[in-house]
C-alpha cells in the first residue's frame, strides 16, 4: 500500500473591485510560514480551524477556532502553526479610509484607526457576521450585495469594538431615498454598483445603506434584487431561458439567479416554470 499523500497548504489571496477595492484571504494552512511583514490596510481574519501563533509589537497571541483577529496598518507580525494540524481561516483587508467612512456614518466622532488597537475577539455573533460576509466574496454575487455585505460586517465589528463610541442619529433623508429607488427602477438590468447610487443621490455610501434600510425595511440589495426576481418571473413565464432571463435582468450569470430565486421563494427558476405551467394542486402534510 503506498503511502498517503501529504497535506498541502492551500491560500488563495484575491482582490475585488468593490467600495474602491479591497483584498481578501482563504488559507487552510498545515507548514506554512508568515515571515514578519505589515500590511496598509487593516487585517480582520476569522479562524475556523486549529489555531494560528502570532508574534506582534514584542510579544505573541494564539488565535484559535472561533475567534476574530484585528491587525492596524502598519503592525508587524508573524504567523505560523500552533498545533501539528495547522489552522484555516479566512481574512478581510479593508482600506483605513473605508473603515474611517463606515465608523463617520455610525458614530458622532470618528474612531481613528488608533482607537482599533491589535487584539483577538472571542465572540461568536461577531464571528460569524464576519464569515458569512466573506462567503459572499467566495460565490457569484453582484457588486451591490458585496458592499452591502461589507459595511454591514465592519459595521457589527465596528459596534463590537467600540462599545461605548456615541452613535450618530438618522436624519431625514427621504428625498435621496425615493431617488435610490427611482434609480434601481431605471437600471435594475445593469450591473449597479453601490458608489454610483450613492453619487445620483449625494450621501455617502455607508449612510446610504442605513437611511435606504430604516426607510424601506429592507437592505438595498434586497431591494435591488426584488425588483429583478419580479422581472425574472414575468420573463421566465412568457418562455424565455433562464440563462437569457438572468443576463436581461441584471444578474451576474445562471447560477446567481438560481441562489438568490432559491433563496426568495425556496425553488429554483425551474421549478417555478414547471409549476406554473401544470398548476397542479397540491396539500401540505397533515400535522396529525
Amino acid at each position: 500500500m503506498s503511502p498517503a499523500p501529504l497535506p498541502q497548504d492551500a491560500i488563495r489571496y484575491w482582490h475585488e473591485p468593490v467600495l474602491g477595492g479591497i483584498d481578501l484571504l482563504m488559507a487552510n494552512c498545515l507548514t506554512h510560514r508568515f515571515a514578519r511583514h505589515a500590511h496598509e490596510e487593516f487585517v480582520l481574519a476569522v479562524f475556523e480551524r486549529g489555531a494560528e501563533h502570532m508574534e506582534a509589537e514584542g510579544g505573541s497571541l494564539v488565535a484559535t477556532a472561533g475567534s476574530v483577529l484585528l491587525i492596524p496598518p502598519g503592525i508587524a507580525h508573524t504567523g505560523r502553526s500552533a498545533t501539528a494540524d495547522g489552522w484555516s481561516y479566512r481574512a478581510f483587508y479593508p482600506r483605513a479610509d473605508l473603515v474611517h467612512d463606515v465608523s463617520t456614518d455610525m458614530f458622532r466622532e470618528r474612531v481613528r484607526a488608533a482607537a482599533l488597537p491589535l487584539g483577538l475577539y472571542a465572540d461568536r455573533r461577531l464571528f460569524r457576521r464576519l464569515q458569512q460576509a466573506h462567503r459572499e466574496f467566495c460565490v457569484k454575487a453582484s457588486g451591490l450585495d458585496l458592499a452591502v455585505e461589507l459595511v454591514g460586517a465592519l459595521r457589527v465589528f465596528l459596534a463590537y469594538a467600540a462599545p461605548n463610541a456615541a452613535r450618530s442619529r438618522l436624519g431625514n433623508e427621504s428625498r435621496a431615498v425615493g431617488m435610490a429607488r427611482e434609480f434601481i427602477h431605471a437600471h435594475y438590468a445593469d450591473p449597479i454598483s453601490g458608489a454610483e447610487i450613492a453619487a445620483v443621490v449625494g450621501l455617502s455610501l455607508p449612510h446610504l445603506m442605513r437611511v435606504f434600510c430604516a426607510s424601506t425595511g429592507v437592505p438595498i440589495n434586497v431591494y435591488l434584487n426584488t425588483v429583478r426576481l419580479g422581472h425574472a418571473r414575468r420573463r421566465l413565464r412568457a418562455g424565455e431561458l433562464a440563462a437569457d432571463v438572468a443576463a436581461g435582468v441584471g444578474f451576474t450569470d445562471q447560477s446567481h439567479l438560481i441562489r438568490r430565486f432559491r433563496e426568495a421563494y425556496g425553488v429554483t427558476p425551474g421549478q417555478y416554470v414547471r409549476d406554473s405551467a401544470a398548476k397542479a394542486a397540491f396539500s401540505l402534510p397533515s400535522r396529525e
